[in-house]
């Protein structure tokens, strides 16, 4: 049997909001966000005979909002330098070089695990770093001359994602998005430690008793002058930042105010979902009960033989009395899943994920596609405000990148697919018409296609058509192809409906 519904369920609790700035009740609301993600939904024991179910919305929401944010890769396009000569060539050969290090890197799947992790503990980070190493078939290999010498060596931009866990950080007081630096906790075998600093710098400054088969708590500090290493607390190797920057990139999953540190997706729908997970399994033990009955019985000594059952006699003393409890009586199962489904409805708003996008509430087939994006703008709200984050990040790991490759470090303009589904066909449709009525020019309709570099391909076409002799013009000048069909008025405006 139960006891009550505090002992079934206590709340769950994380860090007062006083304590969000220090890095101890960071890292505890950290443990309790990845706990509770993982389907660890409840703080007691469960007691013999009890009945527990754990619906774990919060891992889905995690991914579906990951999957909106993060579902397909997101392009880039490096912005030239408007006063060097030929900017737009040499920005597409650093662009390819850089699309390059992306891949080696893996990054579109780095990228959206770091989006799950910022969605569950509230932050991710990257950091960028130059290392000696074999490429991929993709890469090329960058010659960059690390130390002064005869022959430079090989290196290869590597980037990985950060456990925030062990991440400290400290930032300007009148700028939170300027660090003065970084420190990362690890755990390293002694191998490890030997392999990454090396016995020049480490052999004679190790810790007391170091064996190469034990494991040790190492720390990273970066500042923008010097990178310091601890091996359980004793300094083994202090040097000048070959860098000249602090490599990590700090994301935030969503801001908070006048904070640096980031909110989770969880954070509003813990105690929900936990109210969730009580309900739905009282209910569950109810129908239990009730496809079970309970016998009661009064003014009997013994209840020996008596069995509730098909063709069961019961031979009663005088005066004594048997019934069935009836748990379920008088509406009791509604009331039970009236409160389970505004749970759910509270759930839903709070995490900005409607139903709709779980296939339930609405048929997709008899909605415009209006109504579908009207029914489905807080995703796109909540999708959107994330993204602004991410454009500022991944510009400045793309800036990175290229400081440690030895290219001309230029600012990235990004294109993220569409939230909501769109009829493609109808879009090229609606650019077309615009395009012709000449409300929209070409490079406005191609970058609302999701091209890459739109103002070189008028350039491009018009050398297809040199080469093809299908040009009408002489020179390679933006616009000097005519567009594709004449359409009127008319015709115009009903494509674009079509299209929209």
């Amino acid at each position: 049997m139960y006891g009550s519904d505090s002992l079934l369920m206590p709340p769950v609790t994380l860090a007062e909001m006083p304590l969000y700035d220090t890095d101890a009740a960071r890292f505890s609301r950290y443990k309790s966000y990845l706990d509770f993600y993982n389907g660890n939904q409840w703080l007691e024991k469960r007691r013999p005979g009890e009945r527990r179910l754990t619906v774990n919305y919060a891992r889905e929401f995690v991914h579906k909002g990951a999957s909106y944010l993060m579902g397909r890769p997101v392009k880039f396009e490096l912005v030239p330098e408007l006063t060097a000569a030929g900017g737009d060539e040499a920005a597409l050969e650093v662009q390819e070089r850089l699309a390059a290090m992306w891949d080696d890197n893996s990054l579109a799947l780095i990228d959206y695990d770091a989006a799950v992790d910022a969605a569950v503990l509230g932050d991710c980070a990257f950091k960028v770093t130059l290392q000696t190493g074999d490429f991929s078939t993709v890469a090329k290999p960058l010659q960059v001359a690390r130390q002064p010498g005869p022959a430079p060596r090989s290196q290869r931009v590597v980037v990985r994602s950060v456990d925030v866990m062990g991440l400290s950080a400290g930032w300007q007081h009148d700028d939170m998005r300027r660090l003065t630096w970084v420190s990362e906790t690890t755990r390293l075998s002694g191998e490890q430690i030997v392999e990454l600093y090396g016995p020049g710098s480490c052999n004679c400054e190790l810790p007391p008793n170091f064996k190469l088969e034990n494991s040790y708590r190492v720390e990273e500090r970066w500042t923008d002058r010097e990178v310091l290493v601890k091996v359980s607390g004793k300094p083994v190797k202090r040097e000048p930042n070959p860098y000249g920057f602090i490599p990590y990139v700090i994301v935030p999953n969503l801001s908070r105010p006048r904070q640096f540190w980031g909110l989770s997706d969880l954070e509003d729908i813990l105690t929900l979902n936990s109210e969730f997970n009580v309900r739905v399994s009282i209910l569950s033990q109810l129908l239990q009960m009730s496809g079970n009955p309970v016998l009661v019985l009064e003014n009997v000594d013994s209840a020996e033989g008596l069995r509730v059952g098909p063709g069961a006699i019961w031979t009663l003393p005088e005066g004594s009395r048997a019934s069935l409890l009836e748990l379920l009586k008088d509406g009791g199962v509604q009331l039970h899943l009236d409160y389970i489904n505004l749970l759910y409805r509270m759930m839903h708003d709070l995490s900005e994920l409607p139903a709709a996008g779980f296939g339930r509430d609405q048929a997709v087939s008899g909605s415009s596609g209006v109504a579908l994006e009207q029914l489905l703008y807080p995703v796109v709200q909540r999708v959107a405000r994330k993204r602004r984050i991410w454009d500022e990040a991944l510009d400045l790991r793309n800036r990175m990148m290229l400081a440690l490759a030895g290219l001309p470090v230029l600012r990235s303009r990004f294109t993220w697919a569409d939230v909501l589904p769109k009829d493609r066909a109808g879009l090229v449709t609606q650019e077309v018409g615009l395009v012709a009525a000449n409300i929209h020019s070409l490079e406005t309709a191609r970058r609302g296609l999701g091209d890459e570099q739109p103002e070189l391909e008028n350039d491009r076409i018009v050398q297809e058509h040199q080469k093809l002799g299908l040009s009408q013009n002489t020179g390679p000048s933006k616009g000097g192809v005519e567009p594709p069909v004449k359409l009127s008025g008319a015709l115009v405006e009903g494509l674009s409906n079509s299209g929209g």
